[in-house]
């Protein structure tokens, strides 16, 4: 597995990352609404905000973040970190869903974007609550 090591200000960074895509995925949702590319828009925002979360996360326990281009190996490492296991679940659904928003022309699914946003808003929150120890 490919990690890099990380200091508490790189996650105040990176935690300050994740909060501005996290509000540009919001502000896609209600400003520009359900049509599918708007939906990918958003749900590509909440993804990579969700996975920012997940690296601040990572950081702040163990001192390292995932660092290649495979986000399996960064729903591992989340899984080392002590009561992550709901964590690592919300991962895993963001991480299955980066492609399809940033790569493909299918739809997704209103509903989709629903379950994307709440999984990378508890990464987030996890990511706030870490930082705040």
């Amino acid at each position: 597995m490919k990690t890099v090591k990380v200091s508490r200000a790189e996650c105040v960074s990176r935690l300050s990352d994740a909060e501005a895509l996290f509000s540009q995925g919001l502000e896609t949702r209600d400003l520009q609404g359900d049509e599918p590319a708007s939906v990918r828009a958003s749900v590509s925002s909440f993804v990579l905000a969700g996975i920012a979360g997940a690296d601040v996360v990572c950081g702040l326990a163990l001192g390292e973040r995932a660092s290649g281009g495979n986000h399996a190996e960064a729903v591992k490492l989340l899984g080392g970190v002590q009561g992550a296991e709901g964590l690592k679940k919300d991962l895993t659904l963001l991480v299955q869903n980066k492609t399809k928003a940033q790569y493909a022309a299918g739809a997704i699914s209103v509903s989709t974007r629903g379950r994307v946003e709440r999984a990378a808003e508890r990464l987030l929150e996890a990511a706030r609550s870490a930082i705040r120890r």
